[in-house]
């Protein structure tokens, strides 16, 4: 009986090592040198991801978005995920990665103010507000953006927009020109040491700058 029990244990734990390898090697994509779990499409035109603790210029294009605003509640990033998550079943929209994370743009303790879903097609749906869900579509920019691997804490999110901030001061020919923004590509559903994100800040060429390239 032992050694049905042993057996048994040691098939169930083969199979389940098994499915957890395929599963994994199903979800782990490679993107800009970076090795990440893939679980959403990207919209269209996104461009590759940022490789962790370096430092990049980056194009996007425009997209279409879904907001929301950080309420009172006491688990704020949740409260809003959950809006959101409601407002794409409710409208037959496809999930997408990553999800837009914009925090206030201050040198005090990080904030995040706003959260946003991407539509998969630019076109789709209609710019029209659902209950406290703005749709709206945003312009196309350049950023400045770092890879972060872990959890999307305030202080992953701080550290990075410090080295952000220091890139720029170092060099002459871009300036902040908007609030930063922590994209997640990962849900809860992967370890949080697993999990990748980008932290950026939108710039632009300084005035009276016409280099098209950094010095």
């Amino acid at each position: 009986m032992k050694r049905y029990l042993l057996r048994a244990t040691k098939t169930v734990f083969l199979v389940t090592l098994c499915l957890v390898a395929v599963i994994v090697a199903g979800c782990v994509r490679h993107s800009g040198g970076v090795w990440y779990f893939h679980e959403a499409k990207r919209p269209p035109g996104w461009p590759e991801l940022t490789p962790v603790d370096e430092v990049q210029l980056k194009e996007y294009p425009a997209y279409r978005e879904a907001v929301v605003k950080m309420d009172t509640s006491r688990d704020p990033q949740s409260s809003m995920f959950r809006r959101l998550f409601r407002h794409i079943q409710e409208k037959d929209i496809a999930m997408t990665a990553p999800v837009d994370m914009s925090y206030e743009p201050t040198n005090e303790e990080p904030q995040i103010n706003s959260m946003s879903f991407l539509y998969d097609l630019p076109e789709r749906g209609a710019l029209a507000n659902d209950g406290d869900v703005i749709v709206r579509d945003a312009p196309q920019r350049t950023v400045v953006s770092i890879g972060v691997r872990g959890s999307y804490s305030d202080e992953h999110f701080k550290a990075a927009h410090q080295e952000l901030k220091t890139w720029l001061a170092e060099q002459e020919v871009y300036e902040s020109v908007g609030p930063p923004r922590y994209l997640g590509y990962n849900s809860p559903l992967v370890p949080f040491f697993w999990r990748y994100g980008e932290v950026q800040i939108p710039v632009a060429a300084r005035v009276g700058d016409t280099s098209q390239e950094l010095k």
